[in-house]
Parts: C-alpha cells; sequence; structure tokens
C-alpha cells in the first residue's frame, strides 16, 4: 500500500501535507511519531489550529500521529502503533526534536522581538526550560495570557517524572496544563 503526502482540506480538497517527526507529551506517556503540517505551516500552526484562510473550518480536537511509539513516562516497555489521536486538551507539550544542545540566547532582535528565557512546571511534573518570544513590548505575562491555547518555547529542555531530559528546538506547551512560569537568568547573558 502506497502513501500518500496529500491529504484532505477541510474544505474537501487535497493538499500536500509535509511530514515531521515530534514528541508529544500526556500525563503519562510520552509518544514519539510523525504528524503532518501543511507547507509553510508551523508545527504551532499546528495545534493552535491557525489555518489560512481558505482551509478555515472546525477545530480540531485531535492530533493525528502515524508510526507511533508510546514510551510510560513512569517506566515499562514502550509500545509501536501505526496510528494514535491525542486528544489536544490532554496533551501536556509537543516538540520537535533537536539534535544538538538548545540556545539559551535571550535579548532583543532589530525587529523588537525580545527572547525570554523561563522554566515552567507543568501538571504531570514534567519541567521544560527554554525561551519564549515576547512581541513589540510585550511583557512574559501576555505572551501567558493571549488567546492561543500552546505557548510555543524555543530551545527547550523537557524533564520528565523518571529523572530523563530531552532537548526539543521547539515545544508548544499547553496553556492548560502550566502550573508555573517563572522568568529566569541566563548564564553569561
Amino acid at each position: 500500500m502506497e502513501e500518500s503526502s496529500a491529504a484532505p482540506s477541510r474544505a474537501g480538497k487535497w493538499v500536500h501535507k509535509e511530514p515531521v517527526e515530534i514528541w508529544a507529551f500526556t500525563a503519562c506517556d510520552a509518544y514519539s511519531g510523525t504528524a503532518h503540517r501543511l507547507e509553510g505551516q508551523r508545527l504551532s500552526d499546528v495545534v493552535n489550529d491557525i489555518l489560512s484562510s481558505a482551509l478555515k473550518g472546525p477545530r480540531s480536537r485531535f492530533l493525528p500521529l502515524t508510526e507511533v511509539t508510546v514510551h510510560p513516562l513512569a517506566g515499562g516497555d514502550a509500545v509501536v502503533s501505526p496510528f494514535v489521536a491525542l486528544n489536544k486538551a490532554h496533551l501536556l507539550l509537543i516538540g520537535e526534536r533537536s539534535g544538538g544542545v538548545p540556545s539559551a540566547e535571550t535579548g532583543t532582535s532589530r525587529a523588537g522581538l525580545r527572547r525570554v528565557a523561563i522554566r515552567a512546571t507543568l501538571s504531570g511534573q514534567i519541567g521544560v526550560t527554554g525561551a519564549i518570544i515576547c512581541l513589540g513590548g510585550k511583557r512574559t505575562l501576555d505572551v501567558l495570557n493571549d488567546e492561543r491555547e500552546f505557548l510555543p518555547v524555543v530551545g527547550a529542555t523537557v524533564r520528565w517524572p523518571a529523572g530523563a531530559a530531552g532537548q526539543f528546538d521547539f515545544v508548544a506547551v499547553n496553556k492548560a496544563h502550566i502550573q508555573r512560569v517563572e522568568e529566569i537568568a541566563v548564564a553569561g547573558g
């Protein structure tokens, strides 16, 4: 059986989608697998249901993943599944894994974008350290209170209960599961 790189859009037309390897965390499990996004769409756009006006439709409540490995966070054997649909309301975070050490650079760019180093504590005893981007004079609190359901964090380190940690270029953290966010000082910055 041949896999198609196109999928039906919400408007019923077939559109090309790009695969992206992700990790998704719930309170009990970590899922590694493949999600699909529209060309030019970011992972943050996928989980926050940000689509072009031509593809607008009802919000999607589930994130489909293919070729999935389920890793129990409390330990135990991993399980492989060809397809899993994760309820976005129960996702703690979703991320794109990096190959190196995440950048903890902070500061303001010429465009007025400010990177702020943060540490977040989530339900399920998961911790995230990384940076958020604050636009034109916005504060950390403004970014936390904006309309997006998922908080974009770049250069992230994710720690889960078993003491393990992973490095991610990007994670989208479900704001409904954030217990605390604190701004942190970056060594050398």
